[in-house]
This record gives C-alpha cells, structure tokens and sequence, in this order.
C-alpha cells in the first residue's frame, strides 16, 4: 500500500529561483485506493523554510478516494502561505 497516491511537495532545493511556485494543476478521473498513513493527494510547499512559495491554479476534480487508512485525509492542501485558485 502507498503513503500518498498524489504528492506535489517543492522542497526547496533550488534557491535560484526568485519566485517559486506550485501553479496550474489538474487532478481529474483519478481512482485511489488504500493509502496507508498519510493523504491520497496532497500539496504541499513543504516546511518552514519554504514560505516563499505560491500554490495557485489547482483543480481537483472527479476523484475516487476510498480507504485512506491511519487517519489519513482524502485531500490534504498544506500551506502557511499564499494559497489561491483551488
């Protein structure tokens, strides 16, 4: 079983870049089934040192999620930042 189905996750490993971004993503017509801990899809700019990061332009549509196990979410968006257009 995975740990994620789906995961969009900048770990900043690339300082040259003046404006990073997670922009413009489609998830559609997806069928996902039995993760183990953590969520089916999830995107995240990753941790604290990653503020400078935008998620902007994500469409999650017409997904199948089923049996995300531990507790874990169908959908996770993690961000302290600018989060918009989802």
């Amino acid at each position: 079983m995975p740990k994620y189905a789906i995961h969009v996750y900048d770990e900043d490993k690339y300082d040259s870049d003046p404006d990073p971004k997670i922009t413009n993503l489609l998830f559609e017509n997806n069928r996902i089934t039995n993760t183990q801990d953590n969520a089916a899809i999830i995107i995240s700019a990753g941790g604290s040192n990653n503020l400078g990061i935008e998620i902007n332009g994500v469409a999650i549509r017409n997904n199948l999620i089923i049996n995300t196990g531990g507790g874990g979410d169908g959908i996770t968006i993690r961000y302290d930042g600018i989060v918009r257009n989802i």
